[in-house]
C-alpha cells in the first residue's frame, strides 16, 4: 500500500524515506540465471553501539532482498558462484544505485559497500 502525500496523491518509497528516520535498501545478486551462489549481506546501524546484523545467503540467481534501516547505516553484500561464473552485486539506497567495491584480488567474491 502506498503512502499518501499532502495533496492526497501516493508518495514514492524513496521520497518517503527522505522524510523519515529510515532509508530503503535493495540488494541484487545477478549473473547466469538459475546459478547457485553463496554470500552474505550486513547492516551496520548508524548507532555503532548496536551489533552488526549479518545474514547469509544460499540462493539461485537472479535474487533480491528489500529492507529498511536507520538513516546513515552502512550496508555491504558479497556473492560468489561455486562454478566460477561471475556474480554481480548491486545495492540501491532509496531507489538510487549506491556502493563501491572494497576488496579486490584473485580470492575475493563480488562485493559492494554502501555508506
Amino acid at each position: 500500500m502506498a503512502a499518501i502525500g499532502f495533496a492526497g496523491k501516493p508518495v514514492a518509497a524513496s521520497l518517503l524515506a527522505l522524510t523519515s528516520n529510515q532509508d530503503q535498501y535493495q540488494i541484487k545478486w545477478q549473473g547466469v540465471s538459475g546459478q547457485e551462489i553463496f554470500g552474505s549481506y550486513s547492516i551496520q546501524d548508524a548507532d555503532f553501539n548496536k551489533p552488526v546484523r549479518v545474514e547469509s545467503i544460499h540462493l539461485k540467481l537472479p535474487h533480491k532482498v528489500d529492507f529498511s534501516s536507520s538513516k546513515n547505516s552502512i550496508v555491504s553484500a558479497t556473492g560468489f558462484a561455486t562454478t566460477g561464473n561471475q556474480v554481480t552485486v548491486e545495492i540501491y539506497k532509496n531507489g538510487l544505485k549506491c556502493g563501491k567495491t572494497v576488496m579486490v584480488g584473485s580470492g575475493v567474491p563480488a562485493n559492494k559497500v554502501c555508506e
